[in-house]
């Protein structure tokens, strides 16, 4: 895993957000029943897409 994967993931799960707030704390018992969807390519996580999308960002340079 790269810096470039990584942003891709945290960004995934930023968006679960939603579901924890202080009542409710994300746990790693909830982080274990947490299903993503990320991009695949033969049943395995396209790490490459991952990297190359990151990069094809305006922004990329600046990271």
């Amino acid at each position: 895993m790269n810096k470039y994967v990584a942003l891709f993931l945290v960004t995934i799960l930023n968006l679960e957000q939603y579901r924890y707030n202080y009542g409710r704390k994300c746990s790693q018992d909830r982080m274990k029943q947490i299903k993503i969807k990320l991009p695949a390519k033969d049943r395995q996580p396209d790490f490459n897409f991952m990297e190359y999308y990151i990069k094809s960002l305006s922004y990329s340079s600046n990271l």
